[in-house]
């Protein structure tokens, strides 16, 4: 299951390796999706801020409107990277100033006294902003 849901394993996009098999892989990905798929995915949700605008890129290279045919949906990429995309990108993302002042406050307290704080993760609740790259399909 990605991201906790269930989904088939020829939906499922991995890559292991460097940028460069990142963006051969991403192509093969679409490709399977769009053209060997029926019903093709309405929407996807892309990792991170490098696979969302990689995964637009290849979409409006093959003509599938985002949104319109597909919509896109990015986790945790910063506010101004999901905004500068064509068309912006509706994202899970965390507040990143508040991020900051969390790992200060737990970096000042393991610097004052380095038995008073445990690895832990801290509670970063993230937000969803619909942005531009999302909508009802248009086959539907």
């Amino acid at each position: 299951a990605e991201f906790a849901l269930d989904s088939a394993p020829e939906l499922v996009f991995r890559f292991a390796g460097a940028n460069l098999a990142l963006i051969e892989e991403s192509e093969t990905a679409v490709a399977r999706w769009f053209e060997g798929l029926d019903p093709a995915p309405t929407a996807l949700i892309a990792p991170g801020a490098f696979v969302a605008p990689l995964m637009l890129t290849r979409l409006q290279a093959r003509g599938l409107g985002v949104p319109g045919r597909v919509s896109l949906v990015g986790c945790y990429p910063a506010p101004w990277e999901a905004e500068r995309l064509l068309p912006a990108l509706t994202a899970l993302e965390y507040d990143h100033g508040r991020t900051l002042e969390t790992a200060l406050r737990l970096l000042d307290a393991l610097m004052s006294d380095p038995d008073s704080v445990e690895e832990r993760q801290p509670g970063l609740d993230p937000r969803f902003t619909v942005r531009a790259s999302t909508a009802r399909p248009i086959s539907l």
